[in-house]
């Protein structure tokens, strides 16, 4: 299945389109998902079927968007150091000019809740109140990182994580991944295609995952501490990574059943309560504490805080 497929399934779609069809149209939409390359994906087709009204995705102004050289349609940040205070300079000036080839100017502004409060309070105006020409794609994970200013002058629209099956056919088509493999990564990504592509070819991050899942979902008595830390001791020089996969996966358990019908096991409490245990873990490692010690802590504090979930 390919994106453009993937995109004409989209709750962001059917809200576009609408608006399209209703020529109502806002001057700046919120795109909001835990899946970066989903949301920053669905903005360029979102840009698509703005600018050519039959989204086809084939002809020579989707061409263009897709491949970022549509003069119209202009994407930050443009390096790998997120939206400068320079770069909202420059978008304030430009969005005064009128589009070079469409009816509409386009300004996609990835990860937005990642640029710091200068940059934002520099856009909130632009963004407030664009020339009739403009409109902002502006897209994020974590909302609460934008300013409620420019939350208020968004049209937002939250876009769920994909059905796995979606995610499988995704990795099968562009990264030749076998079915056995890609039902796997499908299943452990719990449809967060971010997550999957960076599992693809990575059999570490992959292994790392699933004895999170396993620890999280199976240890049940202090009697299994010495087998589990064992197995993690496996990833003694990766350690602290291995902790931030069991974040994940935490994090992960509070939304879906990543952790099967072992989600129950873990309330809002006994997540925070976890979570709190391994980040504390990882602190002690970053100061260079003895790994089996942290490794054996961090398995009973879970068991403890899930039999207070328990009580």
């Amino acid at each position: 299945m390919c994106m453009k497929n993937i995109y004409l399934e989209s709750h962001i779609h059917k809200i576009i389109s609408t608006d399209l069809q209703n020529n109502m149209l806002n001057h700046s939409y919120m795109l909001i998902s835990n899946d970066k390359l989903l949301i920053n994906e669905y903005a360029r087709l979102v840009a698509c079927e703005i600018l050519c009204k039959d989204n086809c995705g084939t002809c020579p102004t989707c061409i263009k968007v897709l491949n970022h050289n549509h003069s119209d349609v202009v994407e930050y940040p443009q390096n790998d150091k997120g939206i400068l205070s320079a770069d909202a300079d420059k978008i304030i000036d430009d969005s005064f000019v009128l589009p070079m080839e469409a009816d509409k100017k386009i300004y996609i502004l990835h990860n937005f809740d990642e640029s710091n409060v200068v940059v934002q309070n520099k856009l909130l105006k632009t963004i407030e109140e664009p020339s009739k020409s403009v409109v902002f794609l502006i897209t994020c994970s974590n909302e609460s990182l934008v300013l409620p200013t420019i939350r208020s002058r968004c049209k937002k629209v939250v876009e769920p994580v994909l059905d796995k099956t979606q995610v499988s056919d995704y990795l099968k088509r562009f990264y030749k991944t076998d079915d056995a493999t890609a039902s796997k990564i499908a299943e452990i990504s719990d449809g967060n295609l971010t997550l999957a592509v960076d599992y693809v070819g990575d059999n570490k991050m992959l292994a790392m995952r699933e004895l999170a899942i396993e620890i999280l979902s199976k240890m049940t008595s202090s009697s299994e501490v010495l087998k589990y830390s064992v197995e993690i001791q496996k990833y003694k020089a990766n350690l602290e990574v291995f902790f931030n996969v069991m974040l994940d996966v935490l994090d992960l358990s509070m939304r879906s059943r990543v952790l099967g019908k072992n989600t129950t096991l873990y309330n809002e409490k006994a997540t925070l309560g976890a979570s709190k245990i391994i980040g504390q873990a990882i602190r002690k490692i970053k100061s260079n504490c003895n790994t089996n010690s942290i490794v054996e802590g961090v398995l009973l504090g879970i068991l403890e805080e899930r039999y207070k979930c328990q009580k």
